[in-house]
C-alpha cells in the first residue's frame, strides 16, 4: 500500500484561530487525492497525530520569515562519507546525496565543527 500523502500549513505558534492545517490525501491511479483536513490548535497535538500516522510523504510550508540570509554550515567529518541522508527518519525514507553536492544545493560552508565557531 502507497503512504499517506500529506501537506501541511505550519504555524510555530499555533492557536484555534491560527491551526497548523494537515490535507491528508493519496495516489488513486497517478492522481492525488484529498481524504481529508485536518486542523491543530498545539504542537503537541500535532505531534501525536503525526506520531500515530503508519507510512506518510509529507511537503511542509514553514513560513518563517528571515530579516537576513540563512547562514548554512556543513561539518567537514562530512566529506569522508561517500552519501548522506540529511534530515532522515529513516534510510528507506529518505534522499541520498553526496556531501560536496548537498553543500552546493544550500550554498554551505564547510567547517570544521570540533575546531571553529561560525
Amino acid at each position: 500500500m502507497p503512504p499517506t500523502l500529506l501537506g501541511c500549513d505550519f504555524s510555530s505558534a499555533p492557536t484555534v484561530r491560527k491551526p497548523i492545517v494537515v490535507a491528508q490525501g493519496g495516489l488513486v491511479g497517478d492522481t492525488v487525492v484529498l481524504h481529508k483536513l485536518h486542523d491543530f490548535a498545539t504542537l503537541d497535538s500535532w505531534g501525536a497525530w503525526l506520531a500515530r500516522m503508519p507510512d506518510w510523504i509529507g511537503g511542509f510550508d514553514f513560513p518563517f520569515g528571515l530579516p537576513r540570509a540563512l547562514r548554512i554550515f556543513v561539518d567537514v567529518t562530512l566529506k569522508k562519507f561517500d552519501d548522506v541522508l540529511p534530515a532522515a527518519g529513516a534510510t528507506n525514507a529518505a534522499v541520498r546525496i553526496a556531501p560536496d553536492r548537498l553543500a552546493q544545493l544550500v550554498h554551505a560552508t564547510w567547517v570544521d565543527v570540533a575546531q571553529e565557531r561560525p
